[in-house]
């Protein structure tokens, strides 16, 4: 693991900054941590979480119910929809084991498309899909120094089947001519993007015009995510969760974001989220918040994301 007085920035997903300087500006991995109840962040980060809490008081619930539908999405392609290969682009640090542990370890089939299926007791994404399919391949992305040397330390190291490569999301191309290296592109593929596509179409010389206007990020975004999925065979699927853009105060929290320095975050309204899978046939209930995803209890409060996951005909 690399020690924290030698962290970076993230690659082109943050402004240039050296290793000194990030220790005084937010990183959004080490924020998104932070509000999963981790302990992977500094005062910097720390400080940004309370600002964008003060704005948008439910964005900590959001971050946990934004990731819980992402372990319920990937069990059930894994258990159910026979996916055996993951590729998770833009996978951010491990994540801390702070979720609640009420259903049961043994895997339980369930048949209705509707029905709920039980949590595993393991959250990365690698451990989720294999519990339910031991030999699933997972291919972890990031262009972030820091996520890739936690990554080799936590989640790839001594697991065959399991990856990470280091590749920008602005690049499908470089992330697909590698991915092909390591996954078997004549199988079904989940690809899963998981609040990284807000990253996209924002210029960071000028963060607040695309932060006010969503609709100028839209052709990059849909260019990234059509290019991932026009190089998957049929069967495969793409689960995807973001912030809501029509939603005004995770609208304001990352422009407070932005003003702390890091790099600008683009929330999605619901209606360029959900373009994002046209041709696909998305699995009930369709484009919904998070919590009411295949809940495992009662919904919480709304949260202020959307989350959906489509499946390539």
């Amino acid at each position: 693991m690399m020690p924290k007085d030698r962290e970076e920035p993230m690659g082109e997903f943050r402004r240039d900054l050296d290793a000194e300087d990030s220790l005084h500006v937010p990183h959004s991995a080490r924020v998104w941590n932070r509000f999963l109840g981790g302990k992977e962040c500094y005062d910097v980060d720390r400080s940004a979480a309370a600002d964008i809490t003060d704005i948008c008081p439910g964005m900590g619930a959001a971050v946990r119910q934004a990731r819980g539908f992402l372990v319920r999405a990937v069990h059930h392609l894994a258990a159910q929809e026979g996916v055996g290969q993951f590729l998770d682009v833009g996978c951010g640090l491990p994540m801390p084991e702070v979720f609640p542990r009420p259903y049961p370890d043994r895997i339980v089939h369930q048949p209705s498309p509707h029905a709920p299926t039980p949590w595993p007791a393991t959250h990365d994404l690698h451990e989720v899909a294999r519990r339910a399919a031991p030999d699933a391949r997972v291919l972890y992305v990031d262009n972030d120094p820091v996520v890739g040397a936690h990554a080799h330390a936590l989640l790839t190291c001594g697991r065959d089947g399991v990856d990470f490569i280091d590749a920008d999301l602005r690049d499908p191309g470089d992330i697909l001519s590698q991915a092909r290296e390591l996954l078997d592109f004549s199988k079904p593929i989940a690809v899963v993007l998981g609040a990284v596509l807000g990253h996209l179409g924002v210029d960071p010389l000028d963060p607040h015009a695309a932060l006010t206007d969503p609709q100028q990020a839209r052709p990059e975004t849909r260019a990234v995510v059509d290019a991932l999925i026009a190089a998957l065979p049929r069967g495969s699927f793409l689960a995807a969760y973001d912030l809501d853009g029509g939603d005004p105060e995770a609208r304001e929290a990352m422009l407070v974001f932005c003003d702390h320095g890091a790099s600008p975050y683009l929330p999605l309204p619901r209606r360029l989220f959900g373009e994002l899978f046209d041709g696909l046939e998305v699995l009930p209930p369709g484009v919904v918040r998070p919590e009411q995803w295949r809940p495992l209890r009662e919904p919480d409060a709304d949260a202020p994301v959307w989350c959906a996951v489509g499946r390539k005909l």
